[in-house]
């Protein structure tokens, strides 16, 4: 009996063994097959990619009445999906590069092998970082067509769908194009405001009323955004209701705000500065005093001679001291760096900025 169960553990034990063992062949040729699998699919997209990029470049540079004739390796493969996606997105990223006539011969390849059909099926897909892409190449080739397709993406759970739904309404419309600011829930990055910004090249002239209503927005990060928006076109005529903002609930509000008025500086603006001025916080404090020191007025220096020897926060008597430095006032500094009459203190810090301008 013994040698019976014997042998049969042992059968049992080879059974096992080379079960294993066959798991394990199995599993290495997984691995060889997909690591071929991958060296051979990024060996093909860097053939492709360098004959794509020769077929650009010839485009761009002999254009379509000297063009030279496309290869037959591109030929080849030119209706494969693969080689037309990886076309399709060097043709994005090439147009982004340059402008005029380069621009038009990218364009010109774009039409020609029909990528329309590439970035509508990505932008119809159910990835968003397709969709995403989709929206890209449909914006940069001017694909008003699909205008109604994005703008629908603009209600996208996924940010980096709307955000790229929100560019491209602004590339397509302008102005007109930022309406989504009426409804959006969503925060605005610093990175998307600059991309929105820059977007914007001109605004026509009877805005006022839309920017009015994005200033009282609950959406924080859309009244920061119409606040660079007034920057960047001086938009005079909201100074009031840009001046209102210097007493928002938001600090980050209040800053812009001090930005803005710098910028739409009026004769105003002192006397606005200086009633807001005790209200704020310290850090709107500071940048009041800043946006004082470069409005280049003399005027403020008996305010700033007043922060620097009455003010109790050591950064606002600094910035104080550095202010009247800018403007001009270097002897009244020195004659208070050596004064008796001032605290130990202020002496420093007077010493300090005049160290600093040496």
């Amino acid at each position: 009996m013994g040698t019976v169960h014997l042998s049969i553990l042992i059968h049992d034990l080879v059974l096992i063994f080379l079960t294993v063992l066959v798991l394990i062949l199995i599993m290495m040729g997984a691995v060889l097959f997909y690591g071929f699998y991958q060296y051979k699919s990024l060996k093909n997209k860097r053939d492709w990619e360098s004959v794509i990029d020769s077929r650009v470049s010839n485009a761009i540079v002999f254009s379509e009445e000297k063009e030279v004739q496309e290869s037959e390796f591109f030929h080849s493969h030119s209706q494969e999906g693969s080689f037309r996606n990886l076309l399709l997105e060097k043709l994005v990223s090439s147009k982004k590069k340059f402008s005029g006539v380069a621009q038009d011969e990218i364009q010109r390849l774009f039409v020609n092998y029909e990528l329309n059909k590439e970035a509508v099926q990505n932008l119809n897909s159910t990835k968003p970082y397709i969709i995403a892409g989709g929206i890209q190449e449909v914006t940069a080739m001017k694909m008003t067509d699909s205008l109604p397709q994005v703008e629908k993406y603009l209600k996208h759970p996924a940010a980096q769908v709307y955000n790229e739904a929100q560019y491209a309404m602004v590339v397509f419309k302008g102005f007109s194009g930022l309406a989504f600011l009426n409804t959006l829930d969503t925060v605005l990055s610093d990175w998307q405001q600059l991309r929105l910004l820059g977007s914007l090249q001109m605004i026509p002239n009877d805005t006022d009323l839309s920017v009015e209503l994005w200033l009282k927005s609950s959406n924080l990060s859309v009244v920061i955004f119409t606040l660079k928006l007034i920057q960047k076109f001086q938009m005079l005529a909201l100074y009031d209701q840009v001046k209102g903002l210097l007493y928002h609930a938001s600090e980050k509000v209040r800053l812009n705000a001090v930005l803005t008025l710098q910028v739409l500086e009026n004769d105003r603006t002192k006397d606005d500065f200086m009633e807001a001025y005790p209200l704020q916080p310290v850090k709107v404090q500071l940048a009041i005093l800043r946006a004082m020191k470069y409005s280049n007025d003399k005027r403020y220096y008996d305010f700033f001679m007043t922060q620097l020897n009455n003010q109790p926060i050591v950064a606002l008597k600094i910035e104080a001291a550095q202010a009247l430095l800018a403007l001009g006032f270097s002897e009244s500094l020195k004659e208070t760096a050596h004064s008796k009459a001032v605290s130990e203190q202020i002496r420093e810090i007077v010493k300090h900025v005049l160290q600093q301008k040496i």
